[in-house]
């Protein structure tokens, strides 16, 4: 009895971790909160939080003022910063149907830490600015490791280039787009989208380097013929619907 009274007690301890670890951790539905629509919920004509709105008035002050300053201005002047102090400020529209997209889109607690360090994790990607300083404001406040933010981040971008780039590349050429280790000074060779996939989960100096060149590999590719140009331009339109302000970096210094 005692014997089987001890097996119990111990599945349930093994249960209890891994309900911890999936809360840490988060899941296999990694995804991207739809900012548009969760702003929209909290009244905002766009994703830029107008400074009249009640909703900016109800914030917590304190919040409010650490989270103003990650930005720019001291101001919460961009939805990552608001939706940042919405989160730790137990913010909820009135409104239940607005109640219940704010919850469906972004969550609270660990799963809405999750989702929001994802924006400042993509914006550092796009802008090659860090944003550590937000990142590891969300999970002391959550009480999250940092990595499993970025572990979530990881999976949730994976998954968003994926699914841009089957739409793509999908009239492309097969292997058109499959930068050679030749040129890379790489190892392998390698696609595209797993170079531009890596960099934007690790946004680092190195790996933006290695996008520039294996987009200026194709571009330069694209002068010897109309066929190669038009393949050209659909990797430029997929690093547009990926991100306007990354095509713009990268672009720049073709």
């Amino acid at each position: 009895m005692k014997k089987a009274v001890l097996t119990v007690s111990v599945l349930l301890f093994m249960v209890t971790i891994t309900i911890i670890t999936a809360d840490d951790w988060g899941d296999t539905n990694a995804s991207f909160a739809d900012i548009s629509l969760v702003m929209e919920a909290y009244g905002f004509a766009g994703i830029v939080p107008e400074p009249d709105s009640p909703f900016m008035s109800a914030l917590k002050s304190d919040i409010a003022r650490q989270v103003g300053a990650f930005e720019k201005s001291p101001a919460i002047d961009t939805a990552a910063e608001f939706l940042t102090a919405a989160l730790f400020s137990d913010l909820l529209p009135q409104d239940p149907e607005k109640q219940e997209t704010v919850i469906q889109h972004l969550s609270f607690g660990s799963a809405g830490a999750r989702k929001i360090a994802a924006i400042w994790f993509e914006k550092s990607a796009t802008s090659g600015i860090s944003f550590d300083e937000p990142v590891n404001y969300i999970a002391k406040k959550a009480d999250v490791p940092k990595e499993s933010l970025h572990y979530f981040y990881r999976a949730a971008i994976t998954d968003k280039i994926a699914g841009i780039a089957a739409q793509s590349f999908k009239d492309a050429a097969p292997g058109y787009f499959t930068y050679p280790k030749s040129s890379s000074g790489g190892s392998k060779d390698e696609h595209v989208v797993a170079i531009i996939t890596r960099y934007f989960c690790y946004p680092t100096k190195e790996n933006f380097s290695t996008v520039s060149s294996a987009v200026n590999y194709f571009g330069r590719k694209g002068t010897t013929s109309q066929r190669d140009m038009a393949q050209f331009r659909i990797l430029v339109s997929f690093l547009e619907k990926l991100s306007p302000q990354l095509r713009k970096r990268i672009t720049a210094e073709l």
